[in-house]
């Protein structure tokens, strides 16, 4: 959940004894080499950022996430999530996070016969796609991946659709499914 994620950001960064964003820097974003992935935008960031959207020409304020940063303050650019998912598929198998990576592919609670839960992600047994999503005012992200075939998908976009609309998931699925038929 969006609140289970803002509370266990909170936790990590005081329990590091620091805020959010400078934990996330240390620990995962600079050991990926991930240098365009922050949560305060440089003025160079903040140039190349495209306005988000909710509907035909219904620009979106940007959200200012101050207490629940962990619950989506953090922005990436796809070449960013790219390195993170290379990482993350074992691409890179001598990198020190890929066996931490490997922690949070595993199902920790069972959601029935179809669907699980990893340390945040969502398991889909029927197929093996690790997978998650997120969106905030005016944007939308979906990021999945199979593993067992070292395949994955990062989608960016700049409109958020209603909170129930779930066509960026049924985009990135299909697009997985066609890698991995014509793999």
């Amino acid at each position: 959940s969006n609140e289970g994620m803002g509370l266990l950001g909170r936790y990590l960064a005081q329990k590091l004894g620091t805020d959010l964003e400078k934990a996330l820097l240390e620990f995962i974003c600079q050991p990926l080499g991930m240098q365009d992935t922050t949560i305060r935008l440089s003025l160079d960031q903040r140039n190349r950022l495209v306005p988000g959207y909710a509907g035909k020409d219904v620009n979106q304020p940007e959200l200012a996430m101050k207490v629940f940063e962990g619950a989506g303050a953090l922005r990436s650019t796809v070449t960013d999530m790219l390195q993170f998912l290379s990482v993350y598929l074992g691409i890179y198998a001598d990198h020190p996070m890929s066996k931490p990576f490997h922690v949070t592919q595993q199902e920790h609670i069972s959601q029935g016969k179809s669907f699980g839960v990893g340390l945040g992600w969502i398991i889909d047994k029927r197929n093996g796609i690790i997978w998650h999503n997120g969106s905030t005012h005016g944007y939308s992200s979906f990021l999945g991946c199979d593993p067992y075939n070292s395949i994955g998908i990062v989608i960016l976009s700049n409109y958020r659709p209603n909170l129930m609309d779930d066509t960026l998931n049924r985009i990135g699925y299909e697009i997985l499914t066609q890698i991995r038929e014509n793999k």
